[in-house]
C-alpha cells in the first residue's frame, strides 16, 4: 500500500495556545482545500498538516519543538 489516505489539519491560536485537531481532513474534500470558519477571534493563528498513508502510518502530531525550531 502507497499513497496518501487522508491529510488532517491542526490549529494553534497565538503562541501560548495548544494544539487542536480542527476535525478537518482533506479525504473529505476532494480538492484538497481546508475552510476554516468561526475562529474565535482576530489574532495570530499557526496551521500544521498531519498525513496518514494508505499503510495507517500517520506523520507525527504537532507539537511547539518540532514546529517552532529553535
Amino acid at each position: 500500500l502507497s499513497g496518501v489516505q487522508s491529510v488532517t489539519l491542526w490549529l494553534k491560536e497565538g503562541r501560548d495556545g495548544a494544539w487542536v485537531d480542527t476535525g478537518l481532513r482533506a479525504s473529505d474534500a476532494p480538492d484538497g482545500a481546508f475552510q476554516v470558519e468561526n475562529l474565535a477571534r482576530d489574532g495570530q493563528y499557526f496551521f500544521f498538516l498531519q498525513a496518514e498513508d494508505r499503510a495507517g502510518v500517520k506523520s507525527a502530531a504537532p507539537s511547539d519543538d518540532t514546529v517552532f525550531a529553535k
